[in-house]
């Protein structure tokens, strides 16, 4: 692979990441100002697939600052000690947000539920049932349905 094809390859997947977190960054915003009506409103297991939502969010978020880590590097390595007119890989950017507050927020509803003994049982309900869905999954496999 040529130096100008991967150095355009990592500027595209630079923009295309932080586009990523732009966008899971406003989900998991969304998600937590549904997290926090569900809690108020006793809605248990909204509450919690709201709150799984959220982690998914950050996750994608926290997956993609990775991703835009290494591919700085590699743009940097792919034109070091070239002449070039490539721009720089910020080039076009806005500044990410923070994602502290997000995850905060997070941690704080979540200890809320986890403390609340009537949200507690319902995460167990949920837990349960995916698990005894999952074995009848597994069951059926192993039976060749």
């Amino acid at each position: 692979m040529g130096a100008t094809f991967e150095a355009r390859q990592r500027f595209s997947d630079i923009h295309a990441h932080a586009s990523a977190i732009e966008h899971h960054q406003r989900l998991a915003d969304q998600a937590l100002q549904r997290a926090r009506v569900a809690y108020d409103e006793k809605l248990y297991s909204e509450f919690w697939e709201v709150i799984k939502e959220t982690m998914k969010a950050l996750d994608t978020c926290q997956n993609s600052q990775t991703a835009i880590a290494i591919n700085i590097d590699r743009y940097l390595t792919a034109l070091e000690n070239r002449v070039h007119d490539f721009p720089q890989w910020y080039a076009g950017l806005r500044p990410l947000q923070d994602l502290t507050p997000l995850v905060r927020e997070l941690s704080t509803l979540k200890k809320k539920g986890d403390s609340n003994h009537e949200f507690v049982i319902i995460r167990e309900i949920k837990t349960q049932r995916k698990l005894s869905k999952n074995s009848v999954k597994q069951s059926d496999i192993s039976k060749g349905r």
